[in-house]
């Protein structure tokens, strides 16, 4: 309970810190780091260590992506293709399919990192629906890790996962956008010059950085499923490689390139649209990485899991799994530790809570997933880099973005609890 209350407070004075003092993100949640170590009994040099686990860790699995994503979408937006893709578009449309479609990658927040030439289309209200999709699939539908884990602890169908987990992460998205869609600022107009017509090269442009480095996150998840459907040793080791973050930054960097065709002083040089990107995105890649740290170090105190393993002896049926999953959640910010904690934690539990049979182990991963969705707040990288994309303020994306993560979370487990009337 002194975890919970202290992190509802780090939330509460990173608000304050940011909204009323105006202190740079960066340093108000390094402040709230070093006060909530020291104030759960934890040595400096603990604080230090586990902080510095947790920011290299982060920064090695999203840093790069968000580099590359981000000097991307300053290529696609100087080209001009942005806009014009972006006029003949008309509309947002496009962030629910893509995130649906591109949460059942390895990670949600590389993929809304390489998604950013996309937003530069779309435009900033496009970003809280797409970051909202990535994380409805990538709980609940295989082969996203989540599910992938959730299903080989627990022993569940896999396939049974997605049949139940796809149409229920395509209600909770579009329940999410509906939850944010007037919440959102508006957007200023745009100008009123001509900008001509989108043209295929515009089109390719915009896609292609975005989708290939995509496909390579959603084929590494598939290359990860325990059967190995896409073959053993070296070709395993292929398929996981080429996704790797410094990978996937140099494809998604070297295909603008070569679409854009702009060799000179002005895209490449540090004043131009290689050095304005780097310049944009350098701050909310050290916040993305505090962030990890400040997980890391709520994990030390060891409080989240104590906290689950009671929840966990509660016979709640299906809502055990979510309360044990949604606690881990909140509590250290990775839905990846959640799910398996949780997993662990529920699974020689699982006849006492009524989910032995098939059909109870299909849900019970689905609670999981629907649990680690949420909340996502300021521990959390996926958190602070919506807010980068969706150009908010930390108190407006908890508002928004934070609060719309346990809309469908709830939604989720709501409509699994109705499942759990026939399922068993």
């Amino acid at each position: 309970m002194f975890t919970v209350l202290w992190v509802g407070l780090c939330v509460a004075a990173l608000v304050a810190l940011t909204g009323r003092l105006k202190l740079h993100p960066l340093i108000a949640l390094a402040g709230v780091v070093v006060v909530f170590g020291i104030a759960a009994d934890m040595t400096a040099n603990s604080v230090g260590r586990a902080f510095g686990i947790g920011f290299v860790n982060t920064l090695e699995q999203v840093g790069l992506v968000l580099v590359g994503g981000a000097v991307a979408a300053s290529f696609v937006a100087g080209s001009g293709a942005a806009a014009r893709v972006g006029t003949a578009l008309g509309g947002r449309g496009i962030a629910l399919p893509l995130g649906l479609v591109a949460g059942i990658g390895a990670s949600p927040t590389a993929a809304l990192a390489l998604a950013q030439p996309v937003l530069s289309a779309a435009g900033p209200r496009a970003a809280v629906p797409l970051s909202l999709a990535l994380l409805a699939s990538h709980a609940l539908v295989p082969p996203s890790p989540i599910a992938i884990a959730g299903a080989a602890v627990l022993r569940a169908d896999a396939m049974a996962v997605a049949v139940i987990g796809a149409p229920l992460a395509v209600i909770v998205a579009v329940v999410g956008w509906l939850a944010v869609r007037r919440t959102m600022p508006a957007e200023p107009d745009a100008p009123s010059e001509t900008l001509g017509r989108a043209t295929l090269r515009d089109g390719l442009v915009l896609a292609l950085p975005v989708l290939v480095p995509l496909a390579l996150l959603v084929v590494q998840s598939v290359a990860q499923i325990p059967s190995e459907p896409l073959g053993r040793g070296g070709a395993r080791e292929f398929y996981t490689g080429v996704s790797r973050p410094l990978m996937l930054m140099v494809v998604a960097v070297g295909l603008v390139l070569l679409l854009t065709w702009r060799w000179d002083e002005k895209a490449l040089s540090e004043r131009g649209w290689m050095g304005e990107a780097l310049r944009g995105i350098a701050a909310t890649v050290l916040v993305v990485g505090t962030a990890g740290g400040f997980g890391r170090v709520i994990d030390e105190t060891g409080i989240p899991t104590l906290l689950a393993e009671d929840v966990s002896g509660l016979r709640l049926g299906v809502l055990g799994p979510f309360v044990v999953a949604l606690v881990i959640k909140t509590l250290m910010g990775s839905s990846l530790v959640a799910t398996l904690s949780a997993a662990g934690m529920v699974e020689p539990m699982l006849p006492s809570l009524g989910l032995a049979g098939d059909g109870g182990r299909v849900l019970a991963v689905l609670a999981i997933g629907a649990g680690a969705m949420a909340v996502s707040h300021i521990n959390d990288a996926h958190f602070w880099l919506t807010a980068h994309v969706a150009r908010l303020t930390p108190g407006r994306t908890l508002r928004v973005f934070s609060l719309a993560t346990a809309i469908q979370a709830v939604l989720a487990v709501a409509i699994l609890l109705l499942l759990s009337l026939v399922l068993r």
